[in-house]
């Protein structure tokens, strides 16, 4: 089978509100607005996207990953937008699985977690 790109769907409260956060904050290109929906652009072939609900359930088994390079930096920018984020850990090395990643949570309260991968086999098989 033969895929073009992916779209990961989140249900949300106040669309305004979520996309707002991911605009002003990761500086997500909004690709398509489909009223109800909003997909967004995350990577060169990857998007996320949100949809308003009247009755949204978080699932706390749900995290959303970014990965960059840039931990420490983004991080920093967001404490900086966002002062009243919900840091739920800070950045530092996680031995067990050779990554240095923190959490945040949304305006949601779905838990997003900034990586980086410190495994040499990351960039070999990615």
């Amino acid at each position: 089978m033969k895929f073009d790109s992916q779209i990961i769907f989140f249900s949300v409260k106040d669309l305004q509100i979520t996309s707002s956060f991911y605009e002003n904050n990761f500086d997500f290109k909004l690709v398509l607005d489909q009223g109800q929906c909003r997909i967004y652009k995350t990577t060169a072939d990857y998007y996320i996207g949100f949809c308003e609900k009247e009755n949204v359930t978080v699932n706390e088994n749900v995290v959303i990953t970014f990965v960059t390079d840039e931990v420490d930096k983004v991080f920093k920018k967001l404490k900086e937008k966002v002062p009243d984020i919900e840091i739920v850990k800070e950045p530092a090395l996680n031995e067990r699985f050779k990554i240095y990643n923190g959490f945040v949570k949304d305006p949601d309260g779905y838990l997003i977690e900034i990586q980086r991968f410190e495994s040499p086999e990351w960039k070999e098989n990615k």
